[in-house]
């Protein structure tokens, strides 16, 4: 008598698969569990979340909130008072300060939302005015900065 064999030869056959008879699987298939599946859920949870802050990001660019050109215009607004004020100080008889008297030029007023075209102002020293327009959405659009050239106090419409 021959000894029996404690291995079995695989057997293949119209049935049965590579992955041991198990149903609808191929051999080569193996399914991706614990530690490896989370890790493969993390790495596309944060691709799906830096896709959409790099979406967010160009939104904003395009779409400025009333925020982001307000910071503009007010600083724009600041430096056209603060010049209007050294003119002031210069010559104190003038009876009025107009865009033409503080030698701003196009470049000076030129940034990312606004251009010189945005801006006005004027006025006595005791009352003056600057104004930039399309700022905000909603009512008043303009954001206005109302000065005392001679005391050197200034306040901002909103």
């Amino acid at each position: 008598m021959e000894p029996k064999s404690t291995t079995q030869p695989a057997r293949l056959n119209a049935d049965a698969s590579q992955d041991g008879g198990r149903a609808g699987g191929a051999g080569w298939h193996r399914t991706i569990g614990g530690p490896g599946k989370l890790a493969l859920i993390a790495v596309g949870l944060f691709l799906v979340l830096w896709g959409l802050g790099f979406a967010y990001k160009e939104y904003q660019l395009r779409h400025p909130s009333d925020e982001v050109r307000a910071a503009e215009a007010r600083a724009a607004l600041g430096a056209m008072k603060d010049r209007a004020r050294v003119v002031y100080q210069k010559n104190p008889t003038l009876k009025e300060i107009s865009f033409d008297d503080l030698g701003m030029g196009k470049i000076e007023l030129s940034g990312s939302y606004f251009s010189s075209e945005n801006f006005t102002c004027g006025g006595t020293p005791e009352k003056w005015w600057a104004q930039c327009d399309n700022v905000y959405e909603s009512e008043p659009r303009y954001l206005r900065i109302e000065a005392n050239l001679v005391q050197g106090s200034a306040s901002f419409n909103r």
